[in-house]
């Protein structure tokens, strides 16, 4: 399943333009939808410390919440730097439940969203070396 980037609607867009939200997570978070998104998947509960300033612990547990909507319980996450793309892979295409999600992002910062997985999910669909090949083949949408 691919979604076309066009088709949703653009909700890191709309946390972005919050206009008290760079003072929590600072202007270079908010540069992009994927620079957000990188933030929010760097994120983690480690960083909340009781001895860190109001504004550290502000940031920490936005950016743990805008990870939290953005996973979906499929296993580690690693970042992809394929072809024109970067972003995100979500679950190991050769681990049960053999679903990966992939969370691209093109030059122009549109986001597409990837799934890959069996029907009843009892076995691996693609290697990661295919995974690897179909992300690399990807091509963003021409800019209108």
């Amino acid at each position: 399943m691919i979604m076309d980037p066009s088709l949703s609607l653009d909700t890191l867009k709309l946390v972005r333009s919050d206009a008290g939200l760079s003072q929590i997570v600072g202007q270079e978070t908010l540069r992009s939808n994927y620079a957000l998104t990188a933030a929010g998947m760097a994120a983690t509960p480690g960083q909340v410390k009781w001895w860190r300033t109001a504004r550290g612990n502000a940031r920490s547990m936005f950016l743990l919440s805008m990870k939290m909507t953005a996973i979906h319980g499929l296993g580690p996450i690693y970042t992809v730097h394929s072809g024109e793309f970067h972003g995100f892979q979500e679950g190991n295409p050769s681990v049960s439940p053999y679903r990966v999600r992939l969370d691209l992002f093109d030059g122009a910062d549109r986001h597409y969203q990837i799934t890959i997985a069996d029907v009843d999910r009892t076995h691996p669909v693609l290697s990661q070396a295919q995974l690897n090949a179909v992300a690399t083949s990807l091509k963003p949408i021409p800019l209108k």
